[in-house]
């Protein structure tokens, strides 16, 4: 079986995704880390160099190579569910998981990396919640999709991991 996390940046489906890997021995694949590791650079750099347009479109070829795996948990990016047909295509060859979190969690977890986060560069931390909640908004109703959805708010790794194996 395929697990495929799903959500907002910062809501730890990279953590989460690691931990089910090492508890389970089934290999964990970040779609943003295959994509670094192809391109040799940050998704920041990607980004800047290709634009969001084609960073989408490579989205979909790493997410149709998790085909090559009869076992993977995978981390996607947190816009991936939202671009042509991949949540569809997520549902459709594995179990989707939205670990979800408010837009205000969100925003704690996340107005210190505005650096590192391609859509949230030059954000002032005024305007990070702001955007936030917008995007997560735009962004939920492919998220809802999702076969499970899990709330992350008040629970630790070990504590989401263990409510994705209960079942």
């Amino acid at each position: 079986m395929r697990f495929y996390l799903i959500g907002y940046m910062g809501c730890g489906k990279s953590t989460i995704g690691s931990l089910l890997s090492e508890i389970n021995g089934i290999p964990f694949i970040d779609t943003d880390e295959v994509i670094e590791l192809a391109a040799g650079l940050t998704i920041p750099g990607y980004f800047e160099k290709y634009g969001e347009e084609e960073f989408r479109i490579k989205e979909g070829e790493v997410l149709r190579s998790t085909l090559l795996h009869q076992k993977a948990i995978v981390a996607t990016g947190g816009g991936m569910p939202c671009f042509y047909d991949y949540m569809s295509w997520m549902n459709q060859h594995g179990e989707t998981i939205y670990l979800q979190l408010t837009a205000e969690q969100l925003f704690h977890r996340l107005k210190q990396e505005t650096s590192k986060r391609p859509m949230l560069k030059g954000l002032e931390e005024k305007e990070l919640l702001v955007h936030i909640a917008k995007q997560l908004e735009e962004r939920e109703k492919y998220y809802l999709q999702a076969t499970r959805i899990i709330q992350c708010a008040e629970s630790t790794p070990h504590q989401i991991a263990a409510a994705i194996l209960s079942r």
